[in-house]
């Protein structure tokens, strides 16, 4: 993984820095440089295959000092290089790349020309490509760039094919991408079939033994036509899932402006996948859908008249993104005038609930290009709701469907029967979380114990290895944190319980007495304490004491990647199927 590249004298940017993380959506307005970085990123991709194939060589740098490194034939980039110097002066452009383990790569670019890649001194000489691939480990795939697919196309040779595959010739070469690799096609088919309705994808077959010629045809409703004849924005759907497969053991995917030609939802859609991917995502755009859907620190803002990108954090951030866009847009004013169905939800619920409806299969509700998302602060804003009803329509006069999903908290059974009833009238679709919160429901322990052996394994920790070791850690875990939060847990049951019964008679007293001996007799019950403490403490404490004893992390995007869809809880299963019916509706 890239941890950082900053820049001196390469095109735009004179001096430049950008910090990466997990997931990068770059923006900005034409001509800011954002394909500028993935083509630096392409450079590295180049330049680290050339040097896991050579021996290296002692490499002087511009300032004289000798580093192990190598000459880059200039053939063998991606891009050209004529250009990259600033405003075409005779400099040496310089481009450095710090990885997740703080090793430095160097790429340099002479004003005559000349292509080094220079290792970081601090690593000292390194003798073998070997000990270069121990160091740089980096499996970079950049995207090339798609076009429409040939009407005829002929089977290559292997040789040929190798040499030209991941190459702006791809698409001449994609039915031979399938005729060569089959092993793979189902997983392939099963992709199209379930992102791209009513379509599937047949496997390309030589026409007869005379040719060379092969098609590859694919099945609309009960109709099949070869893939030439198919839309560009399935063909380059096609290409984008295959570029996606055809690299598995990636560690960096590099895509740019994969939005030109897709649907809005299938925008969504493309980086759910490339989200559930095991690799770091680096992608450049101009969509404000792919934005707006973006997690909080995703999205890096790109002006080279700056030093560094702006990473966007929060609501104002984003619609600043927006801005850069080119858009004036509200972007969730524009999803309603598209659909007219709001959905109310509690805080940044809403991300991690289409994440798992995608594990799920409930795509409407995982695109959710037509629905409009508005945060509330929960139960007590149930006036709120009854003022947005009102408001459209007797104010706008416009028809306008609502749902809407709360936490439960600490509530009863009565307090939530009564709400429910109170807005019944306005809600098309209503659901109360059974358990705390949304968070106690990415609280499973199979999935814990998954999402921290990724994060082990990233660290080459040999603990990985150790399957059950890490179960008990997981649960002891679990155990322990959830007994540090039961005080709470008592606190806040028996204050709701106290403020809804109040006036009924029943002493305060026995209320709570009556509530601590029930959460108590329940409490040997892990399944129980999962339901009840509050989620998002328990999974930031976890995460404090998985940092302090082994120095990773876990997140909720991380969770959610780890649950299978059997793990789903059913409940929750039900809620997101309701709430994927009306936004299907």
């Amino acid at each position: 993984m890239i941890s950082k590249v900053s820049f001196d004298h390469f095109r735009r940017f004179r001096r430049y820095t950008a910090h990466f993380g997990k997931t990068n959506i770059l923006v900005g307005p034409n001509n800011s440089g954002k394909s500028s970085i993935l083509d630096a990123v392409r450079i590295l991709e180049s330049a680290i295959r050339y040097a896991r194939r050579r021996r290296p060589e002692l490499v002087r740098d511009e300032t004289g000092q000798v580093h192990s490194g190598y000459l880059i034939p200039n053939t063998l980039i991606s891009i050209n290089l004529e250009n990259v110097h600033t405003n075409y002066r005779d400099v040496t452009t310089r481009i450095r790349y710090w990885t997740h383990q703080d090793h430095l790569l160097t790429i340099e670019v002479t004003p005559d020309g000349v292509c080094k890649l220079l290792v970081d001194p601090e690593i000292g000489h390194i003798k073998s490509t070997t000990e270069f691939v121990r160091f740089f480990d980096e499996d970079i795939a950049g995207f090339p760039t798609l076009g429409p697919f040939e009407q005829e196309e002929l089977i290559v040779t292997d040789q040929y094919f190798r040499a030209w595959w991941g190459s702006r010739r791809s698409p001449r070469l994609f039915r031979n991408y399938w005729f060569k690799s089959p092993d793979r096609f189902e997983e392939f088919q099963a992709l199209i079939e379930n992102t791209w309705p009513e379509m599937s994808i047949i496997p390309p077959e030589q026409i007869d033994v005379m040719t060379r010629q092969i098609s590859m045809f694919y099945k609309e409703r009960r109709f099949d036509r070869e893939i030439y004849w198919s839309g560009f924005g399935f063909q380059v759907w096609l290409q984008l899932l295959t570029h996606i497969i055809s690299r598995p053991t990636a560690s960096i995917v590099v895509v740019d402006e994969p939005d030109i030609y897709l649907h809005p939802d299938l925008q969504i859609k493309l980086m759910n996948i490339l989200r559930n991917h095991q690799a770091q995502v680096i992608v450049a755009t101009h969509s404000v859908e792919i934005v707006n859907e973006a997690e909080r620190n995703e999205v890096l803002i790109i002006d080279p008249d700056k030093v560094r990108s702006r990473r966007i954090s929060d609501l104002e951030g984003f619609q600043d993104a927006v801005s850069v866009l080119g858009s004036t847009q509200n972007i969730e004013l524009a999803r309603l005038s598209r659909g007219r169905k709001v959905i109310f939800f509690e805080g940044q619920d809403f991300k991690v609930l289409r994440r798992i409806a995608d594990r799920i299969g409930l795509s409407e509700l995982a695109a959710a290009t037509e629905v409009s998302v508005i945060s509330i602060g929960g139960i007590s804003q149930r006036t709120r709701i009854k003022d947005a009803a009102w408001t459209f329509e007797e104010i706008l006069k416009s028809e306008v469907r609502f749902a809407a999903l709360f936490d439960r908290d600490y509530r009863s059974d009565e307090e939530i029967a009564e709400f429910i009833e109170s807005l019944e009238d306005k809600l098309e679709c209503i659901h109360v979380f059974k358990k705390k919160e949304l968070e106690n429901y990415l609280i499973i322990p199979k999935v814990i114990e998954r999402a921290v052996i990724e994060r082990l394994e990233a660290r080459e920790d040999e603990l990985a290895t150790d399957t059950k070791k890490i179960s008990r850690i997981v649960k002891k875990l679990i155990r322990d944190t959830t007994d540090e939060l039961k005080n709470i847990v008592n606190a806040q049951k028996c204050a709701h319980n106290i403020r809804f019964f109040a006036g009924t008679g029943i002493d305060e007293s026995t209320i709570v007495s009556d509530t601590i001996q029930e959460i108590d007799k329940q409490w040997k019950d892990l399944n129980y304490r999962i339901n009840m403490v509050p989620g998002k403490d328990a999974i930031s404490s976890i995460n404090k004491k998985l940092q302090d004893s082994y120095g990773i992390s876990i997140t909720y995007p991380l969770l959610v990647k780890h649950m299978r869809a059997a793990e789903v809880p059913e409940e929750l299963r039900n809620i997101l199927e309701s709430f994927n019916n009306f936004a299907n509706s």
